[in-house]
């Protein structure tokens, strides 16, 4: 008894299937989830300059790491992508310590948001980069990984004392 399309067509239906299954079950497990840039567009970097001990707090969603101390030269970074309303935001709060560990300045502002999101790119398919750099004077944003200060890349968003 031999089998043809027309007499078993749930079985042609489930075989077609069953391949696509596999076919795409591989090439998603052949990518690197990490690298691959439509799943998480935006990513945020944070880097302390000159601030001799900063204290900084960024929540995002799902990351319970608390408090970052930094150092000058040190960075933070993290990948996300907006949520389908557009409505992502992020929200840090920074503290710039004296000698004695004692806050001297604090600041609590958006390192993310609609505003933000539009000076580090809206491109869909290739990752968006929004880089901060914080001084002791101020908060620097740029879309590119430039050296600082270079004033066509670097824009001050926020100043220490003015918030």
């Amino acid at each position: 008894m031999s089998m043809s399309r027309k007499s078993h067509p749930f079985i042609y239906a489930m075989l077609h299937l069953s391949f696509f299954i596999h076919v795409s079950y591989s090439v998603l497990k052949a990518i690197d989830l990490a690298a691959s840039k439509p799943f998480e567009p935006y990513r945020i970097f944070i880097t302390n300059r000159d601030v001799e001990t900063m204290i900084v707090q960024c929540p995002p969603e799902g990351d319970e790491r608390g408090l970052d101390v930094m150092k000058p030269g040190n960075t933070i970074t993290w990948r996300f992508r907006r949520d389908i309303f557009d409505s992502t935001r992020y929200d840090c709060n920074f503290y710039s310590l004296k000698e004695d560990n004692q806050v001297m300045k604090s600041i609590t502002l958006a390192v993310f948001n609609n505003r933000i999101a539009g000076r580090c790119g809206h491109n869909l398919f290739s990752m968006n980069r929004c880089y901060w750099i914080v001084t002791k004077y101020g908060f620097y944003l740029s879309k590119h990984n430039q050296t600082f200060p270079n004033l066509y890349d670097w824009q001050v968003m926020y100043v220490w004392d003015t918030i």
